[in-house]
């Protein structure tokens, strides 16, 4: 249990965990945590490079929209948190439910087009599958984050060519045969 003290972006928030009565001494409670929403990427807030450090960060298109649909849902509410995962940066994923709401905050800010999955946490959640189908309904009505998608069109083309040098353990330069004039 735990009550939404600050919202930083739409994705990101800084939550006070409560401590339950009867829990394990162990348990997280009575704390100030920050996490993000397992699976959830909204636009965030950024300072142009070269910018005085002392300016105010930019948003991003649609970071204000998200931040504000995370707020008026979220915001000084006492929500259920479900920690899905710690990152290797130490970074917490959760599920943050509002036991009166009617949908999961991460499902409205794709619907919505606010967001995009992220593939190093939506594995985590048990949500995945909705969330996934979420961003997918904003795609298609190419709504905010993808106003103007197009979805890549692949082509395999094999050809033969000619190696002529290892560039790295994963890249090798080519010469195709087509193009080589004997």
């Amino acid at each position: 249990k735990g009550v939404v003290e600050y919202v930083a972006n739409g994705s990101a928030l800084k939550v006070f965990l409560k401590r339950v009565p009867l829990a394990t001494p162990d348990a997280l409670g009575d704390r100030l945590i920050t996490l993000c929403l397992s699976g959830v990427q909204c636009p965030g807030f950024r300072r142009p490079e070269g910018a005085d450090p002392s300016a105010p960060p930019q948003p991003m298109p649609y970071a204000v929209n998200a931040k504000f649909l995370t707020e008026i849902r979220l915001l000084n509410r006492d929500v259920d948190v479900t920690i899905d995962g710690v990152d290797r940066n130490g970074m917490i994923f959760a599920t943050i439910e509002d036991p009166k709401a009617t949908m999961y905050i991460g499902e409205e800010l794709l619907k919505s087009g606010f967001a995009k999955t992220v593939s190093w946490s939506i594995d985590l959640s048990s949500r995945a599958p909705a969330l996934r189908a979420a961003e997918r309904a904003a795609r298609d009505r190419q709504m905010c984050v993808w106003k103007g998608f197009k979805p890549p069109t692949s082509t395999p083309e094999l050809f033969t060519g000619k190696c002529v040098s290892d560039v790295s353990g994963d890249m090798i330069a080519v010469i195709d045969d087509a193009d080589r004039k004997s």
